[in-house]
């Protein structure tokens, strides 16, 4: 019975010697871009994006907006 455990703990050896050899032997896979680099770009295009939404609303509001507000005054209901 012992004998078995043995022979089976060596074939089990045998076969990770060979699942890290086959590894060491595969080239080197592609460096996989920064994932935290990716996020950033993302932000910055989207604060690009929205920069230029509200410069586009600005020039569209032009002088309607109260720049000491920064928001466009609620107009006044007639009487």
């Amino acid at each position: 019975m012992n004998d078995e455990r043995i022979i089976v703990a060596v074939g089990r050896l045998e076969r990770a010697l060979a699942r890290a050899e086959a590894a060491a032997a595969r080239p080197p896979s592609a460096p996989v871009a920064d994932p935290d680099e990716e996020l950033r770009a993302r932000h910055q295009r989207l604060r690009d994006s929205t920069q230029a939404a509200i410069a586009r609303l600005d020039t569209l509001l032009g002088p309607a907006v109260d720049p000491a507000l920064e928001v466009s005054p609620a107009p006044e209901e007639p009487r």
